[in-house]
């Protein structure tokens, strides 16, 4: 554990935690999330029993899932994270911090938090309709690997959620703070 957390500790920069973050949590859902649709799809579509039941009932928790998770990680990488990038390149270059339409990137970060917790909720939500995304030995092939790949997915995104909310956000929030503190008593 004490390796991940040098991995990002204080000292990283803000850019490194978001290539981080887009680079392996990011392009693991943009892969994941037609496979499992698929594989869901066809469970509702041919499956018959218990197993088509639980699918047909995850099913369009997730598409909402998806669609929500995709959308956000859509603003997070066209505005909130090139808004970090500029403010920490400003800071490096010795500039004044952007000022953003919105405020302090703080409120970004709050809607993104926000995201969080509905997108939490949706992820509640499957994991209790499938009893965890669990799978029994009597399942079919299709429906235990939807299973895996959606407790794999919940596997990631925890730790993609963690790196955010616990270490980009509040570094970004602690950089722009101390930054325009300083810009204040220049």
């Amino acid at each position: 554990m004490r390796a991940k957390e040098s991995i990002y500790s204080s000292a990283e920069s803000l850019r490194t935690l978001i290539g981080i973050i887009v680079g392996q949590h990011h392009a693991y859902l943009k892969r994941e999330f037609p496979s499992i649709e698929k594989l869901l799809a066809e469970i509702v579509q041919r499956g018959s029993g218990q197993f088509c039941q639980t699918a047909s009932a995850v099913f369009p928790v997730f598409l909402r899932f998806r669609r929500e998770l995709e959308a956000h990680m859509k603003r997070e990488e066209v505005t909130l994270f090139p808004l970090i990038d500029r403010m920490e390149a400003a800071i490096a270059e010795g500039r004044p911090v952007p000022r953003n339409p919105f405020g302090p990137l703080s409120n970004a970060i709050q809607f993104m938090n926000e995201d969080h917790d509905f997108e939490n909720q949706l992820l509640g939500i499957m994991t209790e309709i499938s009893g965890g995304f669990t799978s029994p030995a009597e399942a079919p092939t299709n429906y235990a690997l939807a299973m895996s790949r959606l407790r794999a997915m919940t596997i990631d995104l925890t730790e993609h959620v963690r790196k955010e909310d616990e270490v980009l956000f509040p570094q970004t929030i602690r950089v722009e703070d101390s930054a325009r503190l300083h810009e204040l008593r220049m």
